[in-house]
């Protein structure tokens, strides 16, 4: 079987994490480690049984590497992809995509130019559970979700002040989740966001979301929340055709129904539980899927594109915007400026 070459760049949190994944696939073969910090390179590169190098750029002028997975801090992804596009190499970018919109517009125009792979590295994705929610949802015809992204403390490296910083860090999948059941592009977002409450570095803790479509006959509510630790994580979805609940990301309780009799009762109403087995490791399926995109395998996307990143990327620019505005924030104009 043919192999896609890769290298890691940044080895930090998710860099070990992925560089683990591709060593134990046969669609990927690791070469490289990189890091700017040389012994935290060379510790991933001997733990991975590879080459580490400090400057990228090295492995961008390699002809044996097809592609890289960016895993450093999100303010350096969108120079460090813009660069390997340049030079010829697809990428796998962890989430969120890039800091800002006009940076993401810039990687996914250098990306088409180049006729290369670029993906996001949405994990979740590739789960049975996101599959079946997907699947379920379209049944129900969605008209108004609720999404709630409730945590436990986060580590220190995550308060920033940022739209994408604290707690959207996290909830950046579930918002990129919902904006891929609810399909379409939305049309704006209101916002309510408090900071500081538990550290003075001003990094977003605590949020409330209303992404609307066909300004505002769909909505989405997203609900996220910091030093939450062992609270329920809710999805319900509510429709034209029934109804989804889910509270623990293996069990869906599904009601489905034809419309409303005249005296309010549902008409062939039917009510059932879809049950998932939740993977240990959604990421390998992930780079799998990568590596079938750049041998040209197969063609099709779960919703990890990079102009789906783009879209994830404005939604939280917006809503940061909209909470400090006190106003709704119309999502084309973030797109097209």
């Amino acid at each position: 079987m043919k192999q896609v070459t890769t290298a890691i760049i940044g080895c930090g949190q998710r860099g070990p994490v992925h560089g683990k994944v591709a060593k134990s696939s046969d669609r990927l073969r690791l070469l490289a480690v990189c890091d700017l910090d040389e012994e935290r390179a060379r510790k991933t590169g001997e733990m991975l049984d590879v080459e580490h190098v400090v400057d990228y750029h090295d492995l961008l002028s390699r002809d044996d590497l097809d592609s890289v997975i960016i895993s450093t801090h999100t303010r350096h992804h969108g120079e460090i992809a813009i660069d390997a596009v340049d030079s010829g190499k697809s990428i796998l970018v962890e989430k969120p995509l890039v800091d800002s919109v006009k940076t993401a517009r810039r990687l996914v125009d250098a990306t088409e130019r180049a006729g290369v792979v670029g993906m996001v590295a949405y994990q979740m994705r590739f789960t049975e559970f996101s599959a079946a929610l997907k699947r379920e949802a379209a049944r129900v015809e969605p008209i108004q979700a609720l999404f709630t992204v409730q945590r436990g403390m986060m580590a220190p490296q995550y308060f920033f002040p940022e739209h994408y910083g604290g707690v959207i860090d996290t909830a950046s999948h579930t918002i990129h989740r919902a904006l891929w059941i609810m399909e379409q592009e939305p049309s704006g977002i209101y916002a309510t966001v408090r900071r500081g409450v538990f550290r003075d570095e001003k990094a977003i803790e605590f949020a409330n979301m209303v992404i609307d479509y066909e300004d505002g006959e769909r909505a989405v509510n997203i609900v996220t929340s910091l030093a939450a630790p062992s609270t329920h994580n809710i999805i319900q979805i509510v429709g034209r055709r029934g109804t989804l609940t889910s509270i623990d990301r293996n069990d869906m309780s599904i009601v489905t129904h034809a419309g409303f009799r005249p005296d309010k009762t549902p008409i062939d109403m039917n009510l059932r539980t879809v049950s998932v087995e939740r993977e240990a490791h959604p990421e390998l399926r992930m780079q799998e899927h990568f590596a079938d995109l750049v041998l040209g395998t197969t063609t099709e996307r779960y919703g990890n594109s990079l102009w789906d990143g783009m879209l994830s990327v404005a939604i939280t620019e917006a809503a940061a915007e909209s909470a400090r505005r006190g106003e709704r924030v119309e999502l084309k104009r973030l797109l097209e400026e």
